[in-house]
């Protein structure tokens, strides 16, 4: 099996470009390689995709402005300056992120590929549009030039409905969909190919009633909450992939090298075709614990493994994505929705969590129930069935 390089900063294959029209000077290529994809939260719609910004010309350029524009040319989302570094990464660039460096990233230098992660949270009641394009605006030895790209059709996918794929109780979505989690900036590279797999997925971690993930010595399996939980199909499907019997480490004790093998980094895993090109991935279980084998039919809810702490995994939790491929870490990640939940909070740092900090719910923001929605990075949700 290929080795993946699961880093954020991977090169990356520049397949399915969608060429930039140029306006001004600046020979710059604007691609959305894969269509934008959207998901509802918080009451609002929210496109999730990634724009590759590559320098094609002899000379630096500095980026400026980025603009999201429907097909009558409103304005859907913009970013400039410091909001737009926040939201690019720069392809083979390593180096941490600080406050002193940050403006760094809008500088591309020729032949560089810089890649803006967006999130553009439409207005209450909008729908995705169904085409989308793109102005940037760039400084090259003191000239401003504007590039505007070609049409770019959004996903008209429907996002899936599920229901949990953990037991009744109350979870935190750790590394959910943001523009930032470790989930969302994560290429994979195989095949020739590049994909964020994980870009809508989910670390589901279990708290207890005393808003901890564990009791006493994390070091223990045992002790932590979601340990040996249930694990259940979201939807109707097929199994197609089944790993089990890899072992676990304690928590905490698992540094992640440089490469992989894929089946490694998912640990027990289970792979399910929910049909229509739509496929959940299941990981990091407790060996021992998979109760099904490829071929089976599956029901929504129904139990098919454990939480456990196999794989490229930290500490007990259920990794859960969804992708437009049936591959370990293969194809596209796509939106879900759960059919019903009760969100009662977020967690303000998922470090001090790991760390035995309690989350304690803010009383002035109460619980509430939400139907067909996508939990977001570091919410508490409970599940009642």
């Amino acid at each position: 099996m290929r080795k993946l390089c699961v880093a954020a900063l991977t090169v990356i294959a520049l397949a399915g470009q969608v060429q930039a029209q140029q306006v001004g000077r600046a020979p710059l290529s604007v691609e959305v390689s894969s269509p934008p994809t959207a998901l509802l939260a918080l009451g609002r719609w929210q496109m999730v995709y990634e724009v590759r910004l590559v320098n094609f010309g002899a000379e630096s350029m500095v980026l400026s402005q980025l603009d999201v524009l429907d097909s009558t040319g409103a304005v859907v989302g913009s970013w400039k300056d410091a909001q737009l570094a926040q939201r690019i990464l720069k392809i083979g660039n390593t180096a941490p992120r600080t406050p002193q460096n940050l403006l760094e990233v809008l500088q591309l230098a020729p032949g560089q590929v810089n890649v803006a992660f967006l999130l553009v949270a439409l207005q209450p009641g909008r729908m995705t549009p169904s085409t989308i394009h793109h102005r940037v605006i760039t400084r090259t030895s003191g000239v401003t030039d504007t590039t505007m790209s070609r049409l770019v059709t959004t996903s008209a996918s429907t996002v899936i409905r599920t229901v949990a794929p953990v037991a009744p109780g109350t979870w935190v979505a750790l590394r959910g969909p943001s523009n930032s989690s470790g989930h969302r900036l994560s290429f994979v590279a195989q095949g020739g190919q590049s994909a964020i797999p994980q870009r809508y997925a989910v670390d589901w971690a279990m708290l207890g009633e005393d808003g901890r993930l564990f009791r006493g010595d994390s070091a223990k399996l045992e002790n932590w909450y979601g340990y040996g939980t249930p694990v259940t199909a979201i939807a109707r499907g097929r199994v197609v992939w089944v790993r089990d019997g890899m072992s676990e480490r304690a928590p905490f004790g698992y540094s992640a090298p440089a490469q992989i093998e894929a089946a490694d980094a998912v640990g027990n895993c289970i792979i399910v075709d929910l049909g229509g090109g739509q496929f959940a991935t299941f990981a990091h279980l407790k060996p021992g614990s998979v109760r099904v084998k490829a071929g089976d039919q599956l029901s929504a809810g129904q139990v098919i493994g454990e939480v456990g702490n196999s794989g490229n995994s930290l500490a007990p939790h259920l990794h859960f994505h969804i992708s437009n491929a049936p591959g370990v870490l293969a194809g596209e990640g796509l939106p879900f929705a759960l059919e019903t939940f009760e969100l009662v909070g977020r967690v303000s740092s998922s470090a001090a969590l790991l760390a035995g900090v309690p989350w304690v719910p803010n009383a002035a923001q109460p619980s509430r129930t939400v139907i067909n929605e996508t939990p977001l990075e570091n919410m508490v949700v409970r599940f009642t069935r």
